[in-house]
């Protein structure tokens, strides 16, 4: 009975700390290709002139002179965490911006997670790019990977909004 129970508290240990480990599992067209989505969104190769966007991506309407707006038609896994809505901004063929929308009332397990929403992402952004390089009195954090910055910040009560930007 002894080591059923330990086997079980090291089982439940192991889960728990997972839940920091950003997965391409089941991570729509990125998951197909073998790529994490926040690995994608930090390559050099995206912030390049005329790239272009991986995925099925639907413009919006109201393009304004060379800015154009984006969303990803299929479902995203960002940081470990399903994404509410993922679009980027182009500029005269430049990718300027990719934003992730993470919204806890879509999440199953938002009420699980300890510190909320925002604090799991934070866990995330932390496990892949290391300590925030820059944090506001509001809370948004900015982290540097591979070729971009990733901001991080609250929206409203239940929203996470994360950018990324091509790192200067």
């Amino acid at each position: 009975m002894k080591a059923i129970l330990s086997a079980l508290a090291v089982a439940f240990l192991l889960a728990r700390s997972a839940q920091a480990v950003p997965q391409t599992i089941g991570n729509g067209i990125f998951g197909a290709v073998g790529v994490a989505f926040e690995k994608y969104a930090a390559s050099p190769d995206l912030w390049a002139q005329g790239a272009e966007l991986k995925g099925d991506w639907k413009a919006r309407a109201g393009k304004k002179g060379d800015v154009e707006n984006l969303d990803l038609a299929a479902e995203a896994i960002v940081f470990g965490i399903p994404a509410a809505q993922v679009s980027a901004e182009r500029t005269a063929g430049v990718v300027r911006r990719i934003t992730v929308r993470f919204d806890e009332a879509k999440l199953k397990n938002a009420k699980s997670n300890p510190g909320g929403l925002y604090a799991q992402v934070i866990a995330n952004i932390t496990a892949l790019a290391g300590d925030a390089r820059q944090s506001s009195p509001g809370g948004e954090k900015s982290f540097r990977y591979e070729s971009s910055l990733i901001t991080a910040r609250k929206s409203g009560g239940k929203e996470v909004i994360v950018d990324f930007t091509p790192a200067k």
